[in-house]
C-alpha cells in the first residue's frame, strides 16, 4: 500500500461507499509522516489499514500528511498561520465554508501522547545525540514553543476549548479520549507526561509503551489497540440507526425554541429526567489534584485491588485511610486513567465525590442521582428510568430506595456489560444518609451470588476514613466473602518514597519566590519529618 505523504489518501473504505457511516482521520504528530507513524516496524503491520478496516467496516479510514518538519513549522511565517487558524477555525462566519462543515461534522478526537499544556523537553537538550535519532533539526525555537508556559501552545489550546465549548452549548458535544505514555524512552524519559498529556473532564488511558511506539500496534490483541478501538467503537456505535431508523440529537434553535435534527436518541422526558439528576459532579471531580507522576502504582499493582478490578461479577471494595492520605487523589486517578476497569470498552464508570457542607454532595441521593446522570449519559438505559419518573417526577431526586432499585435494574440489562461506581470521601456524607446507603449496600452485596447471572456486573469501590461506624456498618459483609484487610504500614517504605516524589513537585510552586538553595533546605527539612503519611490504605475486599 502506497501511503501519500501529504494530504488525504484513502487507507480503506467499504465495498460498497455508500455504507460507510463514519470517516476515521489519522494524522501524524511533528517528524512523523502518514506510512510510518502508524506502522509497527518488526512485524509490518500497518494497524489503520488491516486490523482498523476489519473491525469497524462501516468506516471510511484515511491519513493525513503535513509539512512536519519542525524547524519550518515554527518559523514565524509557520507561526502566523497557525494564529490565523485557529481564530478562523472557532469563528462561524468565516467564508470556507468546508472549514466549517468539517468542524461540525466531527464527534470525536483521539489524542495520542499529545501535549496538551506542553512538553517538559529539557531532557532533550541534555540527550542531544539520543534526540537527534528521533528529531533530526532541534533548536531553541522549538523548545521554547513546546515548553509548558508556551504562549503559541496556550493560544492554540484556548481556541480549542473554546471549540469544545460552543459545540457544547449547541448540545452535540465532541467526545475526547487522551491516551498517555506509561513507558520511557531510553535515555531520555517520558516525552510527555500523563499531566500534559490528559485534559480534566475527558476520558483518559495509558498504553504500555513510549513515545515512539504508543502508536504502533502489531496485532488486535495488543491491549492499547484494543483500548483505542473501544473508544472508536463506542462513538461509531452511537451513530448507527437502530433496526433502520434514524436516531435524532437536540440543537438549539432560533428564538430560544429548540429543534429537531438527525442523530437524537432522546425524547422530552429523557431530556428532562437527565436535568433532574445533573449535578456539578465533573467539576467536583476535576478540583481535586492529579497525581504526582510515579505515585499510586503500589495501589495499582496490590493484588487485592486487581482480584476485585478483575472479578467478572459484583463486587465491593472499601478503601479506607487517615485523614490526608490522598484518598481522593486516587479517586480521581482510578477514573480519569480507568484504572478501575479491566476492559475499558466493556465497562460504563460513573464516579460522585461526597464533600461536608456543600449542597447538592452530602446526600446519598446525590450520589444516586450523579451515577444514574452518567450512566443514561453513556448507555440507551434511561427507559429503566422512565416509568419511575412518570409516578415521582422531579422528586424522583429525593427518592432513596427508588433510585437504588433504577440502578440496579439497569445493571441487570444484559446488554450494558459491567458498571463500576467509584464513592470517595463516603465519611463526609450525612450520618443518617450514611448509614441509608450503607445498608443498602450490605443488604445487596450479601444476597448476590457470585456466578447467578454471569452479564450481571455491579461494582462499588468506596473510599474513607477508618469510621467506627463504617467499619460496623460493613461488617456483616465480612462473612459472606473473602474480608482482606490491608496494612498500610506493610507499605510504609514505599509511602515515604511517594511523600518524597509529592513534596519535589510541589516544593517549585509553593515556595516559588525563593531561591533554589531554600526551596532544597525546605524540600530535606520537610522529608525529614516524623509521621509522614501519603496514603496508608486499609481496603476491606468482599
Amino acid at each position: 500500500m502506497t501511503v501519500p505523504r501529504l494530504g488525504l489518501g484513502v487507507l480503506h473504505e467499504p465495498s460498497n461507499p455508500p455504507a460507510a457511516v463514519v470517516d476515521i482521520v489519522f494524522v501524524h504528530g511533528l517528524t512523523g509522516a502518514p506510512a510510518n507513524t502508524w506502522l509497527h516496524t518488526a512485524s509490518g503491520m500497518y494497524w489503520p489499514a488491516t486490523l482498523l478496516s476489519r473491525d469497524v467496516p462501516n468506516s471510511r479510514i484515511l491519513s493525513f500528511g503535513y509539512d512536519a518538519d519542525v524547524v519550518e513549522f515554527w518559523n514565524p511565517t509557520s507561526q502566523n498561520r497557525v494564529e490565523k487558524n485557529r481564530t478562523r477555525k472557532t469563528g462561524r462566519s468565516h467564508p470556507e465554508k468546508h472549514l466549517q462543515q468539517i468542524s461540525s461534522c466531527t464527534i470525536g478526537i483521539v489524542f495520542l501522547g499529545t501535549p496538551h499544556h506542553g512538553a517538559d523537553l529539557a531532557a532533550w537538550a541534555k540527550f542531544g545525540s539520543t534526540i537527534a535519532k528521533t528529531i533530526k533539526h532541534v533548536n531553541s525555537d522549538i523548545v521554547s514553543v513546546l515548553k509548558p508556559g508556551s504562549e503559541m501552545l496556550a493560544r492554540v489550546q484556548d481556541g480549542f476549548h473554546g471549540l469544545l465549548r460552543l459545540r457544547r452549548n449547541e448540545e452535540s458535544e465532541i467526545a475526547v479520549t487522551c491516551f498517555f505514555e506509561e513507558l520511557p524512552l531510553p535515555l531520555v524519559g517520558k516525552v510527555v507526561e500523563m499531566e500534559s498529556a490528559i485534559l480534566p473532564g475527558y476520558a483518559s488511558y495509558g498504553i504500555h509503551a513510549n513515545h515512539m511506539d504508543m502508536t504502533k500496534f502489531d496485532n488486535k490483541d495488543n491491549s492499547g489497540y484494543e483500548s483505542v478501538l473501544g473508544e472508536l467503537r463506542r462513538w461509531v456505535k452511537g451513530l448507527q440507526p437502530a433496526l433502520g431508523t434514524a436516531p435524532t440529537f437536540r440543537v438549539k434553535a432560533q428564538k430560544g425554541k429548540s429543534e429537531t435534527r438527525p442523530q437524537d436518541h432522546r425524547d422530552d422526558k429523557e431530556a428532562e429526567l437527565l436535568e433532574t439528576l445533573a449535578s456539578d459532579y465533573k467539576c467536583d471531580k476535576d478540583s481535586i489534584s492529579v497525581r504526582v507522576p510515579g505515585t499510586c502504582e503500589w495501589f495499582f499493582e496490590d493484588d487485592r485491588f486487581l482480584e476485585w478490578r478483575d472479578s467478572t461479577y459484583s463486587r465491593l471494595l472499601w478503601v479506607s485511610a487517615a485523614p490526608g492520605c490522598g484518598k481522593s487523589v486516587l479517586s480521581r486517578a482510578l477514573i480519569d486513567e480507568r484504572r478501575v476497569c479491566k476492559i475499558p470498552m466493556d465497562s460504563t464508570v460513573c464516579y460522585f465525590f461526597f464533600k461536608d457542607g456543600q449542597e447538592q454532595r452530602t446526600h446519598g441521593t446525590d450520589a444516586l442521582s450523579a451515577v444514574l446522570h452518567q450512566l443514561f449519559e453513556n448507555t440507551g438505559l434511561i427507559t429503566y428510568a422512565l416509568p419511575s419518573y412518570r409516578n415521582y417526577g422531579k422528586k424522583l431526586r429525593d427518592a432513596f430506595s427508588e433510585l437504588w432499585e433504577i440502578l440496579v435494574r439497569s445493571a441487570r440489562d444484559s446488554e450494558v456489560g459491567e458498571i463500576v461506581c467509584v464513592l470517595d470521601a463516603l465519611d463526609e456524607c450525612e450520618q443518617n444518609a450514611r448509614k441509608q446507603l450503607t445498608e443498602k449496600l450490605v443488604s445487596f452485596f450479601s444476597q448476590i451470588e457470585p456466578h447467578d447471572n454471569p452479564s450481571f456486573a455491579l461494582k462499588f469501590l468506596i473510599t474513607s476514613r477508618p469510621y467506627d461506624d463504617l467499619e460496623q456498618n460493613f461488617q456483616p459483609l465480612s462473612g459472606v466473602s473473602t474480608y482482606l484487610h490491608f496494612d498500610g504500614d506493610d507499605k510504609s517504605q514505599i509511602i515515604g518514597q511517594e511523600i518524597d516524589l509529592v513534596i519535589d513537585a510541589k516544593i517549585p510552586s509553593i515556595a516559588g519566590d525563593f531561591s533554589d538553595e531554600d526551596r532544597k533546605r525546605i524540600s530535606q527539612r520537610l522529608k525529614k519529618m516524623d509521621n509522614r503519611v501519603v496514603m496508608s490504605p486499609s481496603p476491606s475486599l468482599w
